[in-house]
């Protein structure tokens, strides 16, 4: 997942700039599933994300890194269709959604996050 967004901007007063990376994810799901055909599994992904979160904020000169622990939920869709009687292909489409956390900062500038990332995923699968 590794997702980092970085943005900077000027004021009056000076300028500032904050990067966000949430890493090191982690997730339990289910995975419910209607066997289409004789090769063909159409399923559900139902499941529990955890990931840690880390704020880098500067002021000019002067930078401060907070990091908070995001929980939320992993939903998502697939198909699994066997090739062979051991070899498998899967194509998956996952979306993570985390609860919304505030930053509180030594400057007096708050910021509240709510992080989510989706992706495509795509592989194969053998059973030995």
């Amino acid at each position: 997942m590794g997702k980092t967004l970085n943005y900077s901007y000027s004021t009056p007063l000076g300028s500032e700039s904050q990067e966000y990376k949430l890493k090191n994810p982690w997730a339990i799901s289910i995975l419910p599933g209607y066997k289409v055909g004789k090769d063909t599994l159409v399923y559900g992904r139902i499941g529990y994300i955890r990931a840690k979160g880390e704020y880098k904020l500067t002021v000019d000169d002067d930078s401060e890194i907070r990091s908070h622990t995001y929980k939320g939920r992993l939903l998502g869709i697939g198909v699994k269709h066997a090739v062979t009687p051991r070899l498998a292909g899967v194509l998956e489409y996952q979306a993570a959604n985390f609860k919304k956390k505030t930053v509180y900062s030594e400057s007096g500038v708050d910021w509240t996050y709510k992080p989510s990332a989706n992706g495509v995923l795509l592989g194969l699968m053998y059973t030995f």
